[in-house]
């Protein structure tokens, strides 16, 4: 796997429109069906200084197909120049009341961290941002969900990130994470 020599923090509108809302179709059937348990996982899961008094996030596998397309779309843009050895790609349905707290993500054997938004409409009283440290800057920037939006970060730069609470009258967020 090689990534590019400079990448940009948050690329717009690079996957095919149609590809996203088949995964979002994807979750929401999966939702549908008798068993949750069967088709996710949630934030409990995870490591307890990150869950803290979260709602639950819904967590599932991309479907192979779905996570292929995404590869292609970001090797066409030249965010990653060659087919990850390693890769995760997973859907996160963050329910009312879920957020994750300020944290650094640390994988040994991955190099990229990407956040892509799937909300066609997302308003911003609903919470729900992504909350990340800019070192040149020193100052923290704030993203909203926007559909089609990629988050990229290098994980070796040890970026403190955070997602904010959503509110209790908010949509499911819905995003897919990945981890190259």
């Amino acid at each position: 796997f090689e990534m590019p020599e400079q990448f940009v923090d948050d690329i717009n509108n690079i996957f095919d429109e149609k590809l996203l809302d088949n995964v979002v179709d994807y979750s929401y059937n999966l939702l549908q069906q008798d068993k949750l348990e069967k088709n996710f996982w949630t934030n409990h899961s995870w490591e307890r200084g990150i869950v803290l008094d979260s709602s639950v996030v819904l967590c599932t596998d991309t479907p192979t197909e779905y996570s292929n397309e995404i590869v292609k779309s970001l090797m066409k843009n030249g965010l990653i120049k060659t087919m990850p050895d390693n890769m995760s790609c997973m859907i996160y349905i963050w329910t009312a009341g879920s957020f994750i707290p300020f944290h650094n993500d640390e994988f040994k054997d991955r190099k990229l961290a990407m956040t892509l938004f799937l909300n066609r409409d997302w308003e911003k009283n609903w919470g729900g941002a992504n909350i990340h440290h800019n070192k040149e800057l020193d100052k923290y920037i704030l993203e909203y969900p926007e559909f089609n939006k990629l988050l990229v970060s290098d994980l070796s730069e040890n970026i403190e990130h955070s997602t904010t609470m959503t509110t209790p009258m908010s949509d499911n967020r819905i995003t897919i994470q990945m981890f190259i």
